[in-house]
């Protein structure tokens, strides 16, 4: 998954499930150009102007590469979001870490008849608000 998060755990309607057959997927990772479509046709649709002090205005991203394509700054901004990136080697310190382990180990528990993207659709519920919450307050 490519997911987004905030403090009431995913952004349901920025998250793209991504399965090992997509054919835009490179040997079983996100590539930069795959991010950049994902952040043009999913992510920047949830972000809102950090000038009128609105929620979901401020983008906290870790510094692996796909996320430093200038387009990725480009579009961020273009919505009128802040973007900022954290700490090299940090992590720990990033909320959506804690949210992508808990969406896995919910993949993991659900066995039985459902399809991948059945799995995936239950898993993205995995957080209630007091969780998430906690989350940002703890990192």
């Amino acid at each position: 998954m490519i997911g987004a998060a905030d403090i009431h755990g995913f952004v349901v309607e920025a998250c793209e499930s991504v399965f090992k057959r997509d054919v835009h997927q490179v040997q079983g990772t996100i590539d930069g150009e795959r991010f950049v479509e994902y952040v043009r046709h999913f992510f920047v649709q949830v972000l809102v102007n950090y000038a009128e002090s609105e929620p979901r205005s401020i983008v906290i991203m870790d510094n692996a590469s796909i996320h430093n394509y200038p387009e990725v700054r480009r579009l961020v901004n273009e919505a009128g979001a802040m973007l900022l990136f954290t700490a090299r080697y940090s992590p720990d310190i990033n909320p959506i870490e804690y949210f992508f382990h808990q969406y896995k180990s919910y993949l993991k528990r659900e066995r039985g008849t459902m399809t991948s993207l059945e799995k995936h659709q239950a898993s993205i519920h995995c957080l209630n608000d007091v969780d998430a919450r906690n989350t940002f307050l703890h990192r």
